[in-house]
């Protein structure tokens, strides 16, 4: 199957493709593709969330309904959660609380809650 890919900046690539954008990055690193990201840092108060994921690729046609969690109404979240937990390879989640947030600031906050998931994560396939 060709694809197409976009240039966008500095070096990055997005695959133009029918076929999952993970399946095709997992197959050209030869290796397992994690999604990574954070919510919470738009409040004023309250904790940021981080999750990392490892999904099997293809994904199982339980995981069909995936897309972007802000396109997805609250049922639909909350219905794919234990599904996504059921059918993942390895995921991770983690939190940085207010406390956190104000001693730091919310982007340091933010991103070692990420760092915090994606270690996590890597525990779970069992890379320490």
């Amino acid at each position: 199957m060709a694809r197409k890919r976009t240039q966008l900046q500095q070096g990055a690539f997005f695959l133009i493709d029918a076929e999952d954008p993970a399946v095709v990055w997992a197959r050209e690193i030869g290796g397992l593709v994690a999604g990574l990201d954070e919510a919470g840092r738009g409040p004023l108060a309250g904790p940021v969330v981080a999750a990392c994921v490892v999904l099997p690729t293809p994904l199982p046609p339980s995981l069909m309904a995936l897309n972007d969690s802000k396109k997805l109404d609250e049922a639909a979240r909350e219905a794919l959660a234990p599904i996504i937990e059921r059918e993942a390879l390895a995921f991770g989640v983690a939190f940085a609380e207010a406390a956190t947030i104000d001693a730091s600031n919310i982007l340091r906050a933010s991103l070692q809650a990420m760092a915090d998931a994606l270690a996590a994560c890597e525990l779970m396939l069992g890379r320490p």
